[in-house]
């Protein structure tokens, strides 16, 4: 079984996750706009830095490693 979408919501924002191509790839959706991510299925660095910034963005504060630990494990449920 592979997961290749998924559906995230925080208070400030909501996001789609989609794999694709070796590439994960989220569009979050806030009262501004649209932004789009990137990160690679096999590249850890990245993929922690998505975590990070959809964490950022879906939460509308820079939490600590126990508030990215629930974006970085979507990420990798996506990226295995």
């Amino acid at each position: 079984m592979r997961v290749t979408d998924m559906q995230i919501e925080g208070t400030e924002a909501r996001a789609t996750l989609r794999r694709r191509d070796g590439e994960i790839r989220a569009q979050v959706v806030n009262a501004t706009g649209l932004r789009e991510y990137k990160a690679g299925t096999r590249n850890e660095k990245e993929q922690a830095a998505m975590a990070k910034a959809l964490q950022y963005a879906l939460d509308g504060f820079h939490g600590c490693a126990g508030d990215v630990a629930s974006y970085r494990i979507a990420i990798e449920m996506l990226a295995d």
